[in-house]
């Protein structure tokens, strides 16, 4: 069983705390589906979320991933371009619901095959939307973010997954 740890700033703590409170509400299955149903695939050493509408051909990623890597920096850098989720706007379901959905998701891509531990999740609110990063904790490569979350403007934090 996984251990998560979470880290975050202030204003995503009393997300978090407001969503323990927060209304049932009722999501059209078909509009998230896309969420729900993708894999995670490995190419070379990247983890990557498998996506049916809009692949990018494995090969070519093979052949193409030192250059690929650099274009982001590094593996970790790379695996967050391309594990990217954003959820709805809060015109639709509050910051706290968008929370609640938010860990659904990650709790589904935990479940998949080729899960990566230790992985770590990202939740960063825009002021609209919910957006969730994820990619293998390298020690060598470390975090998207800040060691000091309460740098940021906007709810930031992350969820660590341990084996």
């Amino acid at each position: 069983m996984s251990r998560i740890k979470f880290n975050g700033n202030d204003k995503i703590k009393e997300i978090i705390r407001n969503s323990e409170n927060s209304e049932e509400f009722k999501i059209d299955f078909k509009e998230i589906d896309y969420y729900f149903t993708n894999n995670i695939i490995k190419v070379k050493d990247a983890y990557i979320i498998e996506k049916f509408d809009e692949k990018t051909p494995i090969s070519y990623i093979e052949t193409n991933f030192d250059k690929i890597i650099s274009f982001n920096g590094d593996v970790t850098g790379y695996e967050c371009s391309i594990n990217e989720i954003t959820i709805f706007d809060m015109n639709t379901i509050s910051k706290e619901q968008q929370y609640l959905l938010g860990i659904k998701i990650m709790e589904n891509y935990m479940t998949k095959i080729n899960f990566p531990t230790p992985a770590i999740f990202y939740f960063m609110y825009d002021g609209e939307s919910l957006t969730i990063k994820f990619h293998k904790y390298r020690s060598n490569e470390g975090l998207l973010v800040s060691n000091d979350l309460n740098n940021y403007e906007e709810p930031t934090g992350y969820f660590s997954i341990d084996e």
